[in-house]
């Protein structure tokens, strides 16, 4: 499958069932699988007679939605190249981007256009692009604008699909990199389709089914199989997410371990359980410990199956482990499952996890094309061809004689009584020529920082949670533990920042 096939499968749907729910968001919105395609086609067309060419690139920075949705199904129709900008990036690194993706067009909502006015965001105006939509209501911006509802309702001859070769960029998403040289994935119209073809295989949905998730990973496979999708607005609450699913019937859904693990105190405070619809609960983007898997377990219908994916920016999907296999696995290290169905993986020599596929990015902007990619993980393959994974590689704090990965310990330390997150990392102390390990550890909700210090400190020694003794930290800091605004994961950098300046 390519991206272009999905845009054709997303037609049959429209012809099949025309009347049918396709998308639907929390607010009220909602689109049939024929006003979906019409929207599609409709914008499709209007960015060509405005003269989108096969490539241009869209900086593109709109919300999960419908309009996103539909934005982004458009520009691949017309022969664009989606680049996902996060607009709370700085300046300088938004500077840098640009100056690498050198866009085209922007396609902002008119508060991200406003607040780049106000110097709160990177000023989008100022990027040397040739065309500028706003979704929303327009404002004043002082330069010549394009509104996406008058390109979307304005009734034009609608124009053929742009074709592409499956090598050709469909989607470029930012990961990592210095303001001088940031890093761009390019995901292509072959290995787009390979990623929706793969998780279409592995998370089937039958009909009657309700996706409740806003990650185009899923909804499109959804929309291929004539089930609609939910959408949920953008901030995450609990009380929220547990109304949603039993609002809507919801049978299959998407989360974060971070956001679930909210979900899991909120329904165990009120003794509830989550809705007997639920069949089918993904869980990815972070690690997923078995100690949190067991908190949810508690809360989970009989009938409710929990899956665990693990892949990243440059190939998804990569594995998965069900939490019934990954709650019996009681060796060292994460057990993340088999590969899925065409994903090939193999073991470099210091460990580092190397995947390549069908699903695999064409590699870096500006740089040559990949036909592996290095996770940046440390693990195994076990007997039965599941991978373990033991750590970043990045991560490995080296004490001493010592090399200690952190995530082969969090994941115990976690489960300790009242703690909620942790986070194990290493600070250099000239005075000591060696590297100061620190556990920080957040507690949950009313617990007693005193209490909760001895109770780690102790647990850490002896006890089902005790860790080798290579491996103790030098100090505890009870601290907030910060997400990484995006992946949600922990994110170690701001914890070292916040150990640097005294939290």
């Amino acid at each position: 499958m390519t991206a272009l096939e999905v845009l054709e499968g997303l037609e049959r749907q429209a012809a099949d069932r025309g009347g049918a729910l396709a998308l639907q968001e929390t607010t009220g919105r909602r689109l049939s699988f024929a006003q979906l395609q019409a929207r599609i086609e409709t914008l499709a067309s209007a960015l060509l007679d405005e003269g989108m060419r096969p490539g241009d690139r869209v900086l593109f920075t709109v919300p999960p939605g419908i309009e996103s949705i539909v934005s982004i199904l458009a520009i691949v129709r017309a022969g664009g190249v989606v680049v996902a900008a996060n607009p709370l990036m700085g300046p300088e690194i938004f500077a840098g981007r640009v100056r690498l993706i050198e866009p085209g067009w922007v396609i902002a909502t008119s508060l991200v256009y406003l607040l780049g006015r106000l110097s709160r965001l990177p000023n989008l105006m100022s990027v040397p692009a040739r065309h500028f939509i706003t979704v929303g209501v327009p404002l004043p911006f002082g330069r010549p604008m394009m509104a996406m509802r008058a390109l979307s309702r304005k009734r034009r001859s609608v124009r053929p699909v742009v074709s592409r070769e499956p090598d050709d960029p469909v989607l470029i998403v930012f990961t990592s990199g210095t303001t001088a040289a940031p890093r761009a994935v390019v995901q292509t119209n072959g290995s787009i389709g390979a990623a929706i073809d793969m998780m279409s295989r592995e998370e089937r949905f039958d009909p009657g089914d309700v996706l409740y998730s806003d990650q185009l990973h899923l909804v499109l496979p959804a929309l291929l199989a004539g089930v609609p999708a939910v959408i949920p607005r953008r901030r995450f609450n609990p009380a929220r997410l547990l109304a949603d699913l039993r609002r809507y019937r919801a049978t299959q859904t998407f989360g974060f371990p971070s956001e679930y693990q909210q979900l899991v105190e909120y329904t165990s405070a009120r003794g509830r359980t989550l809705p007997a619809s639920l069949r089918t609960i993904l869980l990815g983007s972070a690690p997923v410990p078995r100690t949190f898997l067991e908190r949810l377990q508690a809360v989970l219908p009989a009938t409710t199956r929990v899956r665990c994916v693990y892949g990243m920016t440059e190939i998804v999907p990569v594995s998965r482990v069900d939490l019934e296999e990954k709650l019996v696995f009681h060796g060292e290290g994460d057990l993340v499952g088999r590969p899925v169905e065409g994903v090939r993986v193999r073991i470099a020599g210091d460990g580092e996890l190397l995947v390549s596929g069908p699903n695999l990015c064409r590699g870096y902007w500006g740089q040559p094309p990949v036909t592996e990619v290095a996770t940046g993980d440390l693990g195994v393959l076990d007997g039965d061809g599941r991978i373990v994974l033991f750590g970043r590689k990045k991560e490995m704090i080296i004490r001493g004689q010592h090399n200690i990965y952190p995530e082969v310990f969090e994941s115990s330390i976690g489960g300790i009584s009242g703690v909620r997150r942790c986070c194990l990392v290493g600070l250099y102390q000239d005075a000591r020529a060696d590297e100061e390990v620190i556990l920080c550890v957040e507690g949950e909700p009313g617990t007693d920082a005193a209490a909760l210090h001895t109770l780690v400190e102790r647990s850490l020694r002896t006890g089902s949670h005790r860790i080798d003794a290579a491996a103790l930290p030098d100090r505890i800091v009870i601290m907030p533990i910060p997400l990484a605004p995006r992946s949600k994961k922990v994110d170690r950098s701001a914890v070292r920042v916040a150990l640097q300046s005294g939290g």
